[in-house]
């Protein structure tokens, strides 16, 4: 008996889903609201109500003009949506244009970092062994005690590089900011976020990285950096965030240090 009553309202609701039958019954309740809220929701005796509902209905109100409206909403629906989508059109190309753009920066700025830092690497290297080959000059060559100390202050002055003497940011980052920032950005997806588990706390960098938490101590010193980050513009967002144009910049003067 219960199947028969569910088949019959499954059947009931799919025919309400349809676009003519739905409007009818929308219309048939505004124009027959006063009726409806009288008969369903007064105290006077059901006879009286029944009276109410013969005298202030006729075929036009329950039939007629419920199936005209109807059909007309009907069959005027899509034509509305289609003014809608042309209307939300431009807004909507600009929206995913904009999006596209901001990403496209990011990228672009995360290529840049990833580059300096193999550039910077391979310098490293380069300088690393200069300054071997130096030092053993050096330490072969037959020099007094003084010349000898002056041609290595020569040397040491000679391999500093430059970018030592760029202009640190005004805003000093702790030192767990400054790691989960590098970790970020060094991250595919450019993110980073902390969350709480069933199983404990966790760590994620990228899409794949994830790493445990030991305790909720450092997990809430976490949020923290991440809170700092975001204050000072370098990352942006919840769960996950993200590094932003100004994080990447910082990232690569950390890299300089």
């Amino acid at each position: 008996m219960l199947d028969v009553f569910k088949d019959g309202a499954e059947a009931w609701l799919q025919r309400i889903k349809s676009p003519i039958i739905g409007s009818f019954v929308l219309s048939f309740c505004v124009i027959n609201w006063k009726v409806i809220f009288f008969v369903v929701f007064s105290d006077t005796p059901i006879l009286f109500r029944f009276w109410y509902f013969d005298t202030e209905t006729s075929i036009c109100t329950l039939l007629i003009y419920p199936a005209g409206t109807g059909f007309l909403i009907g069959l005027g629906t899509p034509y509305l949506n289609y003014v809608g989508t042309f209307l939300a059109r431009w807004p909507t190309e600009k929206l995913r244009l904009s999006q596209a753009e901001s990403a496209h920066a990011v990228m672009s700025k995360k290529a840049e970092f990833l580059i300096e830092r193999e550039i910077k690497s391979a310098d490293f290297k380069e300088a690393a062994l200069r300054d071997a080959k130096a030092t053993e000059a050096i330490n072969d060559a037959d020099l007094s005690a003084e010349t000898r100390a002056s041609v290595e202050s020569k040397a040491a002055m000679i391999n500093t590089s430059p970018d030592e003497n760029v202009n640190p940011p005004r805003r000093l980052l702790t030192s767990l900011a400054r790691e989960i920032l590098m970790e970020a950005v060094a991250s595919e997806s450019g993110s980073f976020m902390v969350r709480e588990t069933t199983s404990g706390f966790e760590a994620q960098a990228g899409n794949d990285n994830r790493k445990k938490i030991g305790n909720r101590e450092i997990y809430l010193k976490m949020v923290s950096a991440l809170a700092e980050l975001n204050d000072a513009g370098y990352m942006s967002g919840a769960t996950p965030h993200y590094v932003t144009l100004d994080g990447y910049e910082r990232a690569k003067w950390e890299q300089r240090k």
